[in-house]
Protein backbone atom coordinates (compact mmCIF):
# COMPACT_ATOMS: atom_id res chain seq x y z
CA UNK A 1 0.00 0.00 0.00
CA UNK A 2 1.77 3.26 -1.48
CA UNK A 3 3.15 5.50 1.58
CA UNK A 4 0.44 3.34 3.75
CA UNK A 5 -2.41 4.53 2.27
CA UNK A 6 -5.57 1.59 2.61
CA UNK A 7 -7.07 0.67 -0.60
CA UNK A 8 -10.18 1.54 -0.65
CA UNK A 9 -11.68 -0.05 -4.10
CA UNK A 10 -10.92 -2.73 -6.36
CA UNK A 11 -9.20 -0.03 -9.00
CA UNK A 12 -7.04 0.66 -6.67
CA UNK A 13 -4.06 -1.00 -8.33
CA UNK A 14 -4.90 0.49 -11.60
CA UNK A 15 -1.91 1.82 -12.66
CA UNK A 16 -2.17 1.50 -16.58
CA UNK A 17 -1.47 4.90 -18.85
CA UNK A 18 -3.22 3.26 -22.00
CA UNK A 19 -6.14 0.80 -21.17
CA UNK A 20 -6.50 0.31 -25.02
CA UNK A 21 -3.42 -1.60 -24.79
CA UNK A 22 -3.77 -3.20 -21.51
CA UNK A 23 -4.30 -7.09 -21.27
CA UNK A 24 -5.86 -6.80 -17.54
CA UNK A 25 -9.20 -7.91 -16.70
CA UNK A 26 -10.14 -4.24 -16.44
CA UNK A 27 -13.29 -2.97 -16.71
CA UNK A 28 -12.14 0.12 -18.15
CA UNK A 29 -12.06 -1.60 -21.13
CA UNK A 30 -15.88 -2.61 -21.17
CA UNK A 31 -16.18 -5.06 -24.10
CA UNK A 32 -12.76 -6.87 -23.63
CA UNK A 33 -13.95 -7.22 -19.93
CA UNK A 34 -17.28 -8.41 -20.42
CA UNK A 35 -15.88 -10.98 -22.64
CA UNK A 36 -13.45 -12.32 -20.30
CA UNK A 37 -15.89 -12.41 -17.66
CA UNK A 38 -18.07 -14.63 -19.86
CA UNK A 39 -15.18 -16.79 -20.77
CA UNK A 40 -14.92 -17.71 -17.43
CA UNK A 41 -19.00 -17.57 -16.32
CA UNK A 42 -18.56 -14.95 -14.12
CA UNK A 43 -16.09 -15.14 -10.88
CA UNK A 44 -17.59 -17.13 -8.67
CA UNK A 45 -16.39 -19.97 -7.46
CA UNK A 46 -19.87 -22.26 -6.87
CA UNK A 47 -20.77 -22.94 -10.62
CA UNK A 48 -17.52 -24.69 -11.49
CA UNK A 49 -19.51 -28.16 -11.67
CA UNK A 50 -19.82 -31.39 -9.37
CA UNK A 51 -18.17 -34.47 -10.25
CA UNK A 52 -16.69 -37.26 -8.89
CA UNK A 53 -12.73 -37.17 -9.29
CA UNK A 54 -10.10 -39.95 -10.28
CA UNK A 55 -8.71 -41.86 -6.99
CA UNK A 56 -5.45 -40.58 -6.25
CA UNK A 57 -2.69 -43.22 -7.22
CA UNK A 58 -0.29 -44.17 -4.55
CA UNK A 59 2.38 -41.24 -4.52
CA UNK A 60 5.70 -40.67 -2.95
CA UNK A 61 6.64 -38.18 -1.04
CA UNK A 62 9.45 -36.63 -2.86
CA UNK A 63 9.36 -36.46 -7.37
CA UNK A 64 11.90 -35.35 -9.02
CA UNK A 65 11.31 -32.58 -11.85
CA UNK A 66 12.84 -32.58 -15.51
CA UNK A 67 12.71 -29.62 -17.80
CA UNK A 68 14.88 -31.02 -20.98
CA UNK A 69 16.86 -34.46 -21.49
CA UNK A 70 19.15 -36.22 -19.20
CA UNK A 71 19.84 -39.14 -21.33
CA UNK A 72 19.87 -40.35 -25.18
CA UNK A 73 20.84 -44.00 -25.83
CA UNK A 74 20.30 -45.21 -22.30
CA UNK A 75 17.29 -43.66 -20.15
CA UNK A 76 17.40 -42.97 -16.86
CA UNK A 77 14.76 -45.53 -15.06
CA UNK A 78 13.32 -43.75 -12.13
CA UNK A 79 9.84 -45.22 -10.34
CA UNK A 80 7.96 -41.35 -10.62
CA UNK A 81 8.99 -38.82 -12.69
CA UNK A 82 7.90 -34.83 -12.79
CA UNK A 83 8.08 -32.09 -15.57
CA UNK A 84 5.99 -28.95 -16.45
CA UNK A 85 2.42 -29.54 -17.50
CA UNK A 86 3.00 -27.74 -20.89
CA UNK A 87 5.97 -30.24 -21.46
CA UNK A 88 3.36 -32.80 -22.18
CA UNK A 89 2.17 -31.17 -25.10
CA UNK A 90 3.77 -30.86 -28.82
CA UNK A 91 2.67 -29.03 -31.68
CA UNK A 92 1.52 -25.24 -32.25
CA UNK A 93 -1.78 -23.90 -31.81
CA UNK A 94 -5.01 -26.17 -32.88
CA UNK A 95 -2.25 -28.79 -34.35
CA UNK A 96 -1.23 -28.74 -29.96
CA UNK A 97 -1.64 -32.25 -28.79
CA UNK A 98 -0.36 -34.49 -25.69
CA UNK A 99 3.01 -36.36 -26.36
CA UNK A 100 2.76 -40.17 -26.43
CA UNK A 101 4.67 -42.21 -23.96
CA UNK A 102 7.43 -42.51 -26.60
CA UNK A 103 7.96 -38.89 -27.24
CA UNK A 104 7.92 -38.53 -23.57
CA UNK A 105 10.60 -40.80 -22.78
CA UNK A 106 12.80 -39.68 -25.94
CA UNK A 107 12.20 -36.00 -25.08
CA UNK A 108 13.66 -36.48 -21.47
CA UNK A 109 15.61 -39.59 -21.23
CA UNK A 110 14.00 -41.11 -18.64
CA UNK A 111 11.81 -43.98 -17.80
CA UNK A 112 8.95 -43.52 -15.49
CA UNK A 113 8.59 -47.07 -14.57
CA UNK A 114 5.49 -46.47 -12.28
CA UNK A 115 4.54 -42.99 -13.97
CA UNK A 116 4.79 -38.84 -14.47
CA UNK A 117 3.47 -36.18 -12.64
CA UNK A 118 2.50 -33.54 -14.23
CA UNK A 119 3.47 -30.17 -12.45
CA UNK A 120 1.20 -26.92 -13.37
CA UNK A 121 3.64 -24.32 -11.58
CA UNK A 122 5.42 -23.28 -14.52
CA UNK A 123 6.75 -19.72 -15.98
CA UNK A 124 4.03 -17.24 -17.23
CA UNK A 125 5.09 -17.71 -20.71
CA UNK A 126 4.60 -21.52 -20.64
CA UNK A 127 1.47 -21.91 -18.36
CA UNK A 128 -0.54 -19.29 -20.73
CA UNK A 129 -0.13 -22.08 -22.96
CA UNK A 130 -2.63 -24.49 -21.27
CA UNK A 131 -4.68 -21.70 -21.54
CA UNK A 132 -6.60 -22.08 -24.87
CA UNK A 133 -6.05 -25.66 -26.06
CA UNK A 134 -8.86 -26.47 -28.27
CA UNK A 135 -9.97 -30.41 -26.83
CA UNK A 136 -9.31 -30.31 -23.56
CA UNK A 137 -11.01 -33.65 -22.63
CA UNK A 138 -8.98 -35.51 -25.46
CA UNK A 139 -5.79 -33.45 -24.50
CA UNK A 140 -5.77 -34.60 -21.23
CA UNK A 141 -6.99 -38.14 -21.54
CA UNK A 142 -4.11 -38.72 -23.89
CA UNK A 143 -1.74 -37.37 -21.32
CA UNK A 144 -3.34 -39.73 -19.27
CA UNK A 145 -3.16 -42.56 -21.71
CA UNK A 146 0.85 -41.37 -22.09
CA UNK A 147 1.78 -42.88 -18.58
CA UNK A 148 0.28 -39.34 -16.63
CA UNK A 149 -0.71 -40.56 -13.24
CA UNK A 150 -1.17 -37.41 -11.46
CA UNK A 151 -1.31 -33.44 -12.17
CA UNK A 152 -1.26 -29.88 -10.51
CA UNK A 153 -3.71 -27.61 -12.39
CA UNK A 154 -2.04 -24.57 -13.72
CA UNK A 155 -0.67 -21.79 -11.28
CA UNK A 156 -2.33 -18.64 -13.62
CA UNK A 157 -0.37 -15.85 -11.93
CA UNK A 158 -2.29 -12.83 -9.69
CA UNK A 159 -1.00 -9.62 -10.68
CA UNK A 160 0.34 -7.54 -7.82
CA UNK A 161 -0.99 -4.01 -9.03
CA UNK A 162 -3.77 -4.86 -10.91
CA UNK A 163 -7.60 -4.51 -10.79
CA UNK A 164 -9.20 -6.78 -8.40
CA UNK A 165 -10.87 -8.40 -11.16
CA UNK A 166 -7.86 -10.04 -12.81
CA UNK A 167 -7.11 -11.75 -9.82
CA UNK A 168 -10.48 -12.98 -9.48
CA UNK A 169 -10.41 -13.99 -12.49
CA UNK A 170 -7.19 -15.97 -12.71
CA UNK A 171 -8.33 -17.99 -9.95
CA UNK A 172 -11.75 -18.79 -11.53
CA UNK A 173 -9.26 -20.04 -14.52
CA UNK A 174 -7.24 -22.31 -12.30
CA UNK A 175 -10.41 -23.83 -10.75
CA UNK A 176 -11.93 -24.76 -14.55
CA UNK A 177 -8.76 -26.39 -15.74
CA UNK A 178 -8.89 -28.09 -12.68
CA UNK A 179 -12.55 -29.49 -13.00
CA UNK A 180 -11.35 -30.21 -16.67
CA UNK A 181 -8.52 -32.23 -15.83
CA UNK A 182 -9.88 -34.33 -13.61
CA UNK A 183 -13.00 -34.75 -15.99
CA UNK A 184 -10.72 -36.33 -18.43
CA UNK A 185 -9.39 -38.53 -15.83
CA UNK A 186 -6.36 -37.31 -14.81
CA UNK A 187 -6.19 -36.89 -11.18
CA UNK A 188 -5.36 -33.49 -10.71
CA UNK A 189 -4.55 -31.92 -7.53
CA UNK A 190 -6.14 -27.64 -7.51
CA UNK A 191 -3.63 -25.18 -7.08
CA UNK A 192 -4.69 -22.48 -4.96
CA UNK A 193 -3.16 -18.92 -5.29
CA UNK A 194 -4.53 -15.79 -3.82
CA UNK A 195 -2.70 -12.61 -2.60
CA UNK A 196 -5.46 -12.03 0.69
CA UNK A 197 -6.43 -13.81 3.38
CA UNK A 198 -10.17 -13.54 2.37
CA UNK A 199 -8.54 -15.70 -1.07
CA UNK A 200 -7.51 -18.62 1.19
CA UNK A 201 -10.43 -18.34 2.98
CA UNK A 202 -12.70 -18.75 -0.24
CA UNK A 203 -10.81 -21.74 -1.63
CA UNK A 204 -11.27 -23.33 2.22
CA UNK A 205 -14.76 -22.87 1.57
CA UNK A 206 -14.73 -24.47 -2.22
CA UNK A 207 -12.89 -27.41 -0.71
CA UNK A 208 -14.59 -28.08 2.57
CA UNK A 209 -18.03 -28.14 0.00
CA UNK A 210 -16.53 -30.41 -2.09
CA UNK A 211 -15.10 -34.38 -1.22
CA UNK A 212 -14.19 -34.04 -4.45
CA UNK A 213 -11.39 -32.16 -3.95
CA UNK A 214 -8.71 -34.72 -2.53
CA UNK A 215 -5.62 -32.40 -3.01
CA UNK A 216 -4.19 -28.92 -3.44
CA UNK A 217 -1.18 -27.78 -4.60
CA UNK A 218 1.01 -24.56 -3.42
CA UNK A 219 4.18 -22.51 -4.96
CA UNK A 220 7.31 -21.16 -2.66
CA UNK A 221 9.24 -20.77 -5.75
CA UNK A 222 7.97 -16.55 -6.30
CA UNK A 223 5.75 -14.20 -4.28
CA UNK A 224 5.65 -17.02 -0.85
CA UNK A 225 9.87 -17.98 -1.31
CA UNK A 226 10.79 -15.34 1.32
CA UNK A 227 11.15 -16.21 4.99
CA UNK A 228 8.73 -14.06 5.89
CA UNK A 229 6.38 -14.64 3.41
CA UNK A 230 6.72 -18.16 3.79
CA UNK A 231 5.44 -18.42 7.29
CA UNK A 232 2.46 -16.34 6.14
CA UNK A 233 1.81 -18.54 3.55
CA UNK A 234 2.19 -21.53 5.74
CA UNK A 235 0.09 -20.18 7.81
CA UNK A 236 -2.60 -19.76 5.76
CA UNK A 237 -2.22 -23.31 4.16
CA UNK A 238 -2.85 -24.90 7.83
CA UNK A 239 -5.76 -22.66 8.70
CA UNK A 240 -7.31 -24.00 5.39
CA UNK A 241 -6.64 -27.79 6.12
CA UNK A 242 -7.69 -27.21 9.58
CA UNK A 243 -11.17 -25.35 7.96
CA UNK A 244 -11.87 -28.33 5.52
CA UNK A 245 -11.65 -31.08 8.10
CA UNK A 246 -11.03 -33.70 6.20
CA UNK A 247 -7.69 -35.34 4.73
CA UNK A 248 -5.76 -33.72 2.19
CA UNK A 249 -2.82 -34.58 -0.15
CA UNK A 250 -0.99 -30.93 -0.56
CA UNK A 251 2.03 -31.15 -3.67
CA UNK A 252 4.77 -28.24 -2.90
CA UNK A 253 6.89 -26.89 -4.92
CA UNK A 254 10.01 -25.04 -2.99
CA UNK A 255 12.35 -25.65 -0.47
CA UNK A 256 12.68 -28.97 0.87
CA UNK A 257 11.86 -26.84 4.13
CA UNK A 258 8.41 -25.54 3.52
CA UNK A 259 7.35 -29.07 2.84
CA UNK A 260 8.49 -31.04 6.05
CA UNK A 261 6.84 -28.42 8.02
CA UNK A 262 3.16 -28.90 6.39
CA UNK A 263 3.19 -32.74 7.40
CA UNK A 264 2.31 -32.29 10.41
CA UNK A 265 -0.68 -30.36 9.22
CA UNK A 266 -1.75 -32.35 6.06
CA UNK A 267 -1.91 -36.27 5.63
CA UNK A 268 0.64 -36.60 2.81
CA UNK A 269 3.10 -33.90 1.60
CA UNK A 270 4.55 -34.74 -2.32
CA UNK A 271 7.50 -32.45 -2.65
CA UNK A 272 8.19 -31.25 -6.11
CA UNK A 273 12.40 -30.58 -7.26
CA UNK A 274 14.36 -29.68 -9.92
CA UNK A 275 17.26 -29.81 -7.96
CA UNK A 276 18.85 -32.78 -9.47
CA UNK A 277 17.85 -31.95 -13.24
CA UNK A 278 20.17 -28.45 -12.98
CA UNK A 279 23.10 -29.97 -10.58
CA UNK A 280 23.31 -32.46 -13.34
CA UNK A 281 23.26 -29.99 -16.36
CA UNK A 282 26.29 -27.61 -14.49
CA UNK A 283 27.83 -31.19 -14.00
CA UNK A 284 28.06 -31.05 -10.41
CA UNK A 285 28.02 -34.47 -8.85
CA UNK A 286 26.53 -35.10 -4.79
CA UNK A 287 28.76 -35.88 -1.87
CA UNK A 288 28.21 -36.01 1.80
CA UNK A 289 30.62 -35.50 4.46
CA UNK A 290 30.50 -36.71 8.21
CA UNK A 291 27.92 -33.90 9.00
CA UNK A 292 25.34 -36.03 6.22
CA UNK A 293 24.92 -32.59 4.47
CA UNK A 294 24.27 -32.93 0.97
CA UNK A 295 26.91 -30.89 -0.74
CA UNK A 296 27.74 -29.98 -4.78
CA UNK A 297 31.13 -30.66 -6.33
CA UNK A 298 31.97 -30.39 -9.81
CA UNK A 299 32.48 -33.68 -11.79
CA UNK A 300 35.45 -32.70 -13.57
CA UNK A 301 36.24 -34.64 -16.50
CA UNK A 302 34.72 -34.66 -20.28
CA UNK A 303 32.77 -31.68 -20.19
CA UNK A 304 30.65 -33.54 -23.49
CA UNK A 305 30.53 -36.68 -21.35
CA UNK A 306 26.62 -38.08 -21.07
CA UNK A 307 24.82 -37.17 -17.60
CA UNK A 308 22.29 -39.74 -17.25
CA UNK A 309 23.97 -42.03 -14.05
CA UNK A 310 24.99 -38.35 -12.44
CA UNK A 311 21.51 -37.40 -12.86
CA UNK A 312 20.34 -41.05 -10.98
CA UNK A 313 23.55 -40.34 -8.78
CA UNK A 314 21.68 -36.60 -8.17
CA UNK A 315 18.41 -38.08 -7.38
CA UNK A 316 18.72 -41.04 -5.22
CA UNK A 317 21.03 -38.16 -3.52
CA UNK A 318 18.21 -36.07 -3.20
CA UNK A 319 15.83 -38.55 -1.88
CA UNK A 320 18.22 -39.59 0.70
CA UNK A 321 18.26 -36.36 2.26
CA UNK A 322 14.64 -35.48 2.26
CA UNK A 323 14.10 -38.79 4.29
CA UNK A 324 16.66 -37.86 6.63
CA UNK A 325 15.74 -37.34 9.90
CA UNK A 326 18.63 -34.69 10.02
CA UNK A 327 17.59 -32.25 6.81
CA UNK A 328 19.08 -29.49 6.92
CA UNK A 329 16.55 -26.99 6.35
CA UNK A 330 18.86 -24.74 4.31
CA UNK A 331 16.71 -24.05 0.83
CA UNK A 332 17.79 -25.56 -2.44
CA UNK A 333 18.70 -23.90 -5.32
CA UNK A 334 15.53 -23.80 -7.78
CA UNK A 335 15.42 -22.32 -11.62
CA UNK A 336 14.49 -19.40 -13.35
CA UNK A 337 11.27 -19.34 -11.25
CA UNK A 338 13.05 -18.58 -8.06
CA UNK A 339 13.34 -14.47 -8.30
CA UNK A 340 14.62 -12.94 -5.60
CA UNK A 341 11.96 -9.95 -4.76
CA UNK A 342 12.10 -7.46 -1.84
CA UNK A 343 9.20 -7.70 0.50
CA UNK A 344 5.99 -6.30 -0.22
CA UNK A 345 2.73 -5.28 2.19
CA UNK A 346 1.36 -8.06 3.68
CA UNK A 347 -2.00 -8.20 1.96
CA UNK A 348 -0.20 -7.17 -1.73
CA UNK A 349 1.88 -9.96 -2.26
CA UNK A 350 1.42 -12.05 -5.92
CA UNK A 351 3.03 -13.56 -8.73
CA UNK A 352 4.07 -11.85 -11.71
CA UNK A 353 1.76 -13.04 -14.46
CA UNK A 354 1.51 -12.94 -18.25
CA UNK A 355 -1.11 -12.38 -20.79
CA UNK A 356 -4.18 -14.40 -21.01
CA UNK A 357 -5.80 -16.87 -23.26
CA UNK A 358 -9.33 -18.11 -23.36
CA UNK A 359 -10.62 -20.95 -22.85
CA UNK A 360 -14.40 -20.80 -22.90
CA UNK A 361 -15.55 -18.94 -25.97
Amino acid sequence: MPNGTALLTCMDHCKCDDAATCDLVCPKRPETFVRRFREVRGFGLENIPRKTTPELPKLPSMVTILEGQVAQRRPVELEFAAIPLTRALTGRGRKTRAKTAAELKRDHGVVAKTGWVLTGIEDDRYVERSWGLSGLRETFKAMKEAGAIFATSPNYSLYLDSPRQDNLHAMKRIAWMWYSMNEAGLPTALHINGRTDFDFERWADFIAARPEVTSIAFEFLTGAKLGVDADRYIARLEKLRASVGRPLLIAVRGAAEYARRLEKSFEQVLWLDATPYFKAMHRQEPTFGVDEVLRYRPRGGNPEAPIGALFKRLVCAAERRYHSSSLNLTPSPQHVLDLRLPPLPPQVRANNAAQQLHLFT
